[in-house]
């Protein structure tokens, strides 16, 4: 016969079995259902597909040729009709200098520079 000894980590074991299958057991209600998310990101199964975007660089798709076209013509009225002068505007609230004496802040307008370079960026 088996030294108890030697029998210890058998029972143990044998203990443990069947503590370790209850963990194992399928669950109830919500947790159920974040098992089988968590199985599914697991499988890496995704049943959606996104609608694939319409290709740039696929010249015969008219409709975006024309849609392209559209916002060119549109962005070289928009910057013809801007005024070539240069103008400023106040951003907000003056600056108080050291004196105590309010410095308006002044920038350059930019809108005929994001206009051209938007025209550039699409259209060229």
């Amino acid at each position: 016969m088996a030294s108890p000894r030697r029998l210890l980590p058998l029972a143990a074991l044998l203990v443990l079995i069947p503590g370790s299958m209850a963990w194992a057991q399928p669950q109830s209600g919500a947790s159920s259902a974040a098992a089988a998310i968590s199985e599914a990101v697991q499988d890496g199964s995704n049943p959606y597909r996104p609608p694939s975007a319409p290709n740039p660089n696929d010249k015969s798709n008219a409709s975006y040729e024309d849609q392209r076209r559209a916002r060119c013509d549109q962005l070289l009225q928009d910057i013809n009709d801007t005024s070539r002068k240069r103008t400023y505007k106040s951003p907000g609230t003056a600056t108080t200098n050291a004196q105590g004496e309010a410095v308006p802040k002044l920038e350059r307008d930019k809108t005929l520079k994001r206009l051209q370079q938007s025209y550039r960026d699409n259209c060229s």
